[in-house]
């Protein structure tokens, strides 16, 4: 008679493995890829969501709220005037619910990079400059702020802006 086997050997443990790291192998840079481009859909989506507050801002205040930094933008403006933390004669109620976990402790609003969004007046810009600025917004109808993330990336083509530059 002949013994009974106990167990698997090594090669039969070890081609199921090798099945699934190859399986692993190819369907991670997929899921990398598609978790990438959804933390840029929502970043899109978000900087459409404070254009549109900010003209309601702009309807209720009479202008776009101020910025500092100048061309860097301001990181801070955002949540300051649209959160209804500014009290000077800022606006009662909030026109942005900010999520407390999406504020760090200087007020700025962040990205799902962790980065900023940034925000900048060009109307104060123009004020400063009236050269260069003012032309650039009277012959192409756009709004007079800018908002944009650096999206994770150092490379400034590939940053979410918006209204978004056309060439």
């Amino acid at each position: 008679m002949r013994k009974r086997r106990r167990g698997q050997t090594s090669f039969e443990v070890l081609v199921p493995i090798v099945i699934i790291g190859i399986l692993a192998g190819i369907s991670l840079p997929a899921i990398m890829s598609a978790k990438y481009k959804a933390k840029r859909a929502h970043a899109r989506a978000t900087i459409k969501t404070l254009a549109l507050q900010l003209e309601a801002y702009r309807d209720q205040e009479g202008s776009y709220p101020p910025s500092k930094g100048g061309s860097a933008g301001d990181p801070r403006a955002l949540v300051i005037y649209l959160d209804g933390i500014y009290q000077n004669g800022g606006p009662s109620t909030p026109y942005f619910d900010f999520k407390r976990s999406e504020v760090d402790n200087q007020n700025r609003f962040l990205d799902r990079w962790g980065g900023f969004y940034y925000y900048r007046n060009l109307t104060q810009e123009e004020a400063r400059s009236p050269g260069s600025e003012k032309r650039h917004l009277e012959t192409e109808n756009r709004p007079s702020f800018q908002i944009w993330t650096q999206a994770g990336e150092a490379d400034s083509k590939k940053w979410i802006l918006y209204p978004p530059i056309t060439r």
